[in-house]
């Protein structure tokens, strides 16, 4: 093979010596003067590998192969991935960016349907937003606190129409931006801390608006346009 006959060229140090992917075979190397290798070009398994390294001997950039699907990895110049794409079990595509201390903070991919989904997570771990398809194959947004409640949500209704969702730290809906239930338009409405509806403004079903204004029993009143 090409690579193999240049790598074991006697004006050049054996790469295999040099400290950087000692796994690949047929190595076509790049080193500084003096060494170490700058970047390699090789196999690893019978599949082909390319790896770019630092002035200190570190791998930063790795590009190969993970079950017959590519793999790019990015390490920092201590050895951590803060970069991953390649493929998951179900042999769709898959990326991760990650903090300095390998903890996934950017997560994009496909869920088990098959659809787009993508997390950002705090440096605990913790999913902070998430932007993906619905059981019904709709879009989907939610925003969530630091302790994993939902905060904001944004996605279709049970008719297909939009939803928008605020909530509580105590998980109670405070605001509600959706359409009513009979398709007539919209219905807007402000909850107090409890849970219950104060303040309504929607469409009747002859498409005329109505104003209400209820207090946590459900009494109130509403107006409408008229004499």
């Amino acid at each position: 093979m090409w690579a193999e006959s240049i790598a074991i060229l006697p004006e050049g140090p054996d790469p295999k010596k040099l400290g950087t992917n000692p796994s690949m075979e047929d190595i076509l190397a790049l080193w500084s003067n003096p060494p170490p290798i700058l970047a390699t070009l090789g196999s690893v398994g019978g599949a082909g590998a390319l790896s770019i390294g630092s002035s200190s001997g570190k791998d930063l950039v790795l590009l190969g192969t993970s079950g017959g699907n590519g793999l790019l990895k990015v390490l920092s110049k201590n050895g951590k991935e803060l970069v991953f794409a390649g493929a998951d079990e179900a042999g769709d595509g898959q990326l991760q960016v990650k903090s300095k201390n390998s903890g996934a903070l950017i997560c994009a991919g496909a869920d088990e349907n098959g659809e787009g989904q993508v997390r950002v997570m705090s440096k605990t771990g913790k999913e902070l937003v998430f932007a993906g398809a619905s059981k019904g194959g709709d879009g989907g947004f939610k925003v969530h606190s630091k302790d994993g409640r939902d905060l904001v949500s944004a996605s279709a209704d049970p008719n297909g129409n939009g939803l928008v969702k605020i909530m509580s730290k105590d998980a109670k809906d405070m605001l509600y931006v959706g359409a009513n239930q009979d398709g007539s338009g919209a219905l807007f409405a402000v909850f107090n801390k409890t849970g219950e509806a104060v303040c309504t403004l929607r469409v009747e079903e002859n498409g005329s608006g109505e104003v209400g204004a209820w207090d946590r029993k459900g009494n109130g009143h509403s107006l409408t346009p008229g004499p």
